[in-house]
């Protein structure tokens, strides 16, 4: 019998009063994603923010994650993989151009075998989802302050 994953979702949407390219600016410097994401208390990248480049993301109190750009489209569109032990963890970024604001939408899925399901969904994914939200008012607050 093959073993089956199961998919979770998350999503954030925000209006800034700012530019895509003034955000875009911010989500550049990879290793400062430290300054909005709490979760992260380091990421070491090297290179360009571009498809196909790695990092690794040390989260607090976990083994470090490494971490790949998957997608990289200037100003609009930017997501990236984590592979860890029994789950697979797509982060997306989406930026709408809305007059002289930008909508900003962020989301997580996480595709998770069978054997962690429940673990997963009791004591990880209620943990990411909180701090989805909370990540993303962080960065349009770094945003509007730069």
């Amino acid at each position: 019998m093959s073993k089956k994953n199961q998919c979770f979702f998350a999503a954030s949407t925000v209006t800034v009063n700012a530019a895509a390219e003034d955000i875009w600016n911010v989500l550049e410097d990879v290793r400062g994603w430290i300054f909005w994401d709490q979760r992260f208390e380091k990421i070491e990248f090297e290179g360009l923010f571009s498809t196909g480049s790695k990092f690794k993301i040390f989260r607090l109190g976990e083994t470090p994650q490494s971490a790949e750009f998957k997608a990289v489209t200037a100003n609009t569109f930017f997501s990236y993989e984590a592979k860890i032990p029994l789950f697979l963890v797509i982060h997306s970024h989406h930026f709408e151009k809305l007059g002289s604001y930008t909508k900003v939408t962020c989301e997580i899925k996480s595709i998770v075998e069978e054997d962690l399901i429940d673990d997963f969904s009791k004591n990880i994914w209620p943990q990411m989802q909180i701090g989805l939200p909370i990540a993303v008012n962080n960065l349009v607050s770094l945003v509007e302050t730069c």
